[in-house]
């Protein structure tokens, strides 16, 4: 049993939480340069678990982290058989996301060491404040298992507005609004019976629809489609909506991309799993796996470091979020592939 840690990760509007209870040595010890491939159906890999019984387990815990934490934002409960492994607090920033790596790489924010998940596994990304409650999505990192709800089916995407419960690798993963404690009651089962009901659709219109009527009883969740790959437009039949240029190594590529796929998110980097690799470009050994994922939430274009090893550069700054505004330049890593967005 390894002693428990905290570690605060501060940010210039606020802060983001990081707690991890049993893995903290492991993480700074772990051997990066291997991936682990279980080769199983993708949909036999979850199966419902009893997220009640984990909940009322670790009930005093739950409560007293997620209380403790008084802005407004996101509480990450990440339980395994039958313990707390891992704990984390996103705070909704006024004007911009803020966002979270999950994996089995050492420099995810929330690194959990069970082998069947992928190095870089899901990003939760966390809607700009408004008044009307949080809103945040789940994805899948195109990972080999990905990820399911509380009822076991599996996801590329999830996108809610309340409290939520979802499962991944040996995980149950309890996402809880934070900044407003009257959920939490003297006992575990009347705080369960307190969580509004989860209503999932996979039309985002009916989705939206949920949203505005106002009712509090209700957390609505659509599923949606995960980064999709961005193919070449061998036949000029794509609509195209901006264009990413990457200079690497003396070469320049621009690859076309839509709309639709700036919503659904795409990712860069050297794995095959990545876009960008039919165009035989990102492929530097300091470019991450997963590198950096590219995708528009609430109408505004940002560039998420995946948690990189050698990190994502904006005029010489190191960030893990930024807006991809026309002509904006980033270098992935520290020998200088460039991107640069621009739109069409």
């Amino acid at each position: 049993m390894y002693s428990c840690s905290c570690v605060k990760l501060d940010f210039a509007l606020s802060t983001t939480r990081i707690i991890n209870l049993k893995i903290e040595k492991l993480q700074k010890m772990v051997d990066n340069e291997s991936t682990i491939i279980i080769r199983s159906p993708r949909k036999s890999s979850h199966q419902p678990v009893s997220f009640h019984e984990h909940f009322k387990e670790n009930y005093s815990e739950i409560r007293r982290f997620c209380s403790s934490f008084d802005q407004q934002g996101l509480a990450i409960i990440i339980v395994d058989d039958r313990s707390i492994v891992a704990k984390a607090c996103m705070a909704a920033y006024p004007n911009r996301i803020n966002s979270m790596i999950l994996g089995r790489h050492g420099m995810c924010e929330v690194y959990l060491s069970d082998p069947s998940l992928s190095l870089r596994h899901l990003s939760i990304l966390l809607y700009p404040k408004t008044g009307s409650g949080i809103r945040f999505r789940l994805i899948d990192l195109r990972s080999l298992r990905g990820f399911s709800d509380e009822k076991g089916t599996p996801l590329s995407a999830l996108e809610a507005s309340g409290a939520l419960f979802v499962q991944y690798g040996s995980y149950s993963m309890f996402l809880i609004p934070t900044g407003d404690n009257s959920l939490w009651k003297n006992s575990a089962e009347l705080a369960w019976q307190n969580f509004p009901k989860r209503v999932y659709f996979r039309d985002p219109y009916q989705f939206h629809a949920q949203q505005e009527s106002d009712d509090r009883e209700v957390t609505a969740a659509v599923s949606l489609a995960g980064p999709q790959r961005v193919r070449r437009d061998r036949f000029g039949m794509k609509m195209v909506f901006g264009e990413l240029s990457v200079f690497s190594e003396g070469r320049t590529c621009k690859i076309p991309i839509s709309k639709k796929e700036l919503e659904q998110g795409i990712l860069l980097g050297r794995y095959d799993r990545c876009d960008g690799a039919e165009y035989n470009i990102i492929h530097a050994n300091y470019i991450s796996r997963v590198h950096l994922l590219i995708i528009q939430i609430a109408n505004t274009l940002y560039a998420i470091d995946a948690a990189s090893s050698n990190g994502t550069f904006e005029n010489d700054q190191k960030v893990r979020v930024t807006e991809l505004n026309q002509d904006k330049t980033l270098v992935l890593g520290s020998f200088g592939t460039m991107l640069r967005w621009k739109f069409t």
